[in-house]
């Protein structure tokens, strides 16, 4: 898959990131005062953070062969880095492990698909 096609899919996944952690993490005692700016500034955070570090496994193990996909591009990876996007209470984790994640997804759908380790 392209490097475009990966920053594009990081950014989307990174900004839905963005809206859900700012929509969860809104007062629960006054719904009618949404914090709009708040839900911009997430969005669009999440979907830079997301966008770069969709790109962090090619840069951690750059496609010199069709072959390339190693530790970085494993489903180990994609199982340590999908408990980091649960299990984190930091939205800049969770929006940056969202980019993550979209890359090793997106290889998982081509026909090489991704290693075990």
């Amino acid at each position: 898959m392209k490097i475009k096609s990966h920053v594009i899919i990081g950014a989307v996944a990174g900004g839905t990131v963005g809206v859900i952690t700012s929509v969860y993490n809104q007062p629960k005692d006054n719904q009618n005062d949404f914090q709009w700016l708040e839900l911009l500034k997430r969005i669009t955070i999440g979907a830079i953070l997301g966008g770069v570090c969709s790109m962090l496994p090619d840069l951690l193990e750059p496609a010199k062969n069709p072959h390339h996909r190693k530790l970085f591009h494993s489903l180990l990876a994609l199982g340590l880095t999908a408990g980091v996007l649960v299990k984190s209470k930091n939205p800049l984790f969770k929006t940056a492990a969202a980019g993550y994640v979209s890359h090793l997804i997106a290889d998982s759908l081509t026909p090489m698909g991704l290693p075990l380790i």
